[in-house]
């Protein structure tokens, strides 16, 4: 662990807090996420931020999550580091490197292949997102992030999520919103949705003048289909731009967005609470308001995107469609 650095000002003893086993790793996993981008901290000093012995921190980790509190730590600053090499082919790796927290290019490419079995730069050229599911992405944390979405009635928040949410949500109307956007069909075309997000990322670079800064990024969540496995998702660039012949030779398609009357609600935090938070406004917040979904695609625009922030203070605007 010869790459952890220290905290300054570290208090000598914690004094200890009497706390569960799962708020305490909620409380650690959001620490340690506000630090994906600084050095990383030390266990020690972990535990005395969130006042309690290194031991039980430790041991409230292996016992909730099956993984030491470090091991947590290294899998959520490679799964971003893993995501900027495959999506942010601008970033020099070293700079990647740095970010999260190695000392070197050579002690981030040991970390790394150790972790995924290949070098960061053989990642960047040929993902291998298996080896990132396996690895990288930890179903426990997950189950740690929406466990207090407890149902409330048909909806799946409890009634403090609730009530942060609906201080959050407002009745919109979008115009239509010209697009060129790439599908993704789970059982029919490219196996992973990554695959999908790598190409049409590489076919927005190759077009230029698509900048997330200038064109707003959006994905949309179509309603099942009988015939997929999956429902299928489109990713999509707001644009007037007219497509080309060599926009279509790579599976762009010019997609209409939008003109309707939407539920908006702005979520911050990672993709794993999306699903909670669209059951929340059509089960909770719509019937409270009189209101009625209708069957159209769910509109997400992406405000603050991982891997450009860290997951925690990603934003994305939900859109919930419903009738007039």
């Amino acid at each position: 662990m010869g790459y952890l650095l220290s905290m300054p000002g570290r208090a000598q003893s914690p004094r200890p807090v009497v706390r569960g086993n799962r708020s305490l790793v909620r409380a650690a996993l959001s620490t340690l996420q506000r630090h994906t981008d600084a050095s990383p901290l030390r266990l020690d000093d972990l535990a005395v931020h969130l006042q309690v012995t290194p031991v039980r921190l430790l041991r409230a980790f292996q016992q909730e999550v099956g993984l030491s509190t470090m091991d947590v730590a290294r899998r959520l600053r490679l799964r971003r580091a893993a995501m900027q090499l495959a999506f942010r082919h601008g970033e020099p790796i070293s700079a990647i490197a740095f970010r999260s927290g190695y000392v070197s290019h050579e002690a981030f490419t040991r970390a790394f292949r150790r972790v995924l079995g290949c070098t960061p730069s053989a990642f960047r050229t040929n993902p291998d997102w298996s080896a990132w599911q396996r690895e990288l992405v930890i179903p426990a944390l997950h189950g740690l992030l929406v466990a207090p979405l407890k149902p409330v009635g048909r909806g799946p928040t409890s009634i403090g999520a609730a009530a942060a949410w609906a201080g959050l949500v407002s009745v919109v109307t979008l115009p239509a919103i010209r697009t060129l956007a790439m599908i993704h069909r789970p059982n029919t075309e490219r196996a992973r949705l990554e695959h999908t997000l790598g190409a049409f990322i590489a076919w927005r670079r190759e077009r230029g003048g698509l900048s997330p800064r200038t064109h707003h990024t959006w994905n949309c969540l179509f309603p099942p289909d009988e015939a997929l496995e999956a429902p299928a998702t489109a990713v999509a660039v707001a644009t007037a731009a007219k497509i080309r012949m060599s926009d279509r030779a790579v599976g762009i398609v010019p997609m209409l967005i939008g003109d309707g009357r939407y539920v908006r609600l702005r979520l911050e935090g990672p993709d794993a609470l999306l699903g909670a938070a669209i059951m929340f406004l059509q089960h909770t917040w719509c019937p409270a308001q009189g209101l009625r979904p209708r069957h159209a695609p769910v509109l997400l625009r992406r405000v603050r995107l991982f891997p450009d922030v860290p997951e925690h203070l990603a934003v994305t605007d939900i859109h919930l469609p419903i009738h007039h």
